[in-house]
């Protein structure tokens, strides 16, 4: 099923992009217009503005800033305490997990 995010997405690709840029769901560029890049989540891609931190990533995605959770870019896990810091870049692969019962992580 194709997500209102994704379409949005392609909508703008055909406007702003200069090349081939889907194949599936691998993203191959940034919009070389308006600085829009896009990452994944849990799976799903997301356009969003450069420049974004994880924490407003996260928290547009309704993800609470006090929630029990882990987070990994491109499989490196961050600290929670860097979340504010850490700057989004084109093409980076974020994974959320929650416990859900001791010793069982769930993908949020």
């Amino acid at each position: 099923m194709v997500t209102l995010g994704e379409v949005e997405w392609l909508l703008h690709a055909f406007d702003h992009f200069d090349s081939d840029v889907v194949v599936g769901k691998e993203i191959k560029l940034g919009c070389t217009q308006c600085a829009t890049i896009v990452v994944m989540l849990n799976g799903e891609s997301f356009a969003l503005h450069q420049g974004m931190v994880l924490s407003d990533f996260l928290q547009g995605r309704g993800y609470a800033p006090d929630q029990r959770m882990a987070c990994a870019i491109n499989t490196k896990v961050i600290s929670k305490a860097d979340y504010a810091t850490i700057m989004l870049n084109n093409g980076d692969r974020i994974d959320v997990v929650a416990p859900v019962l001791p010793g069982v992580l769930s993908t949020l």
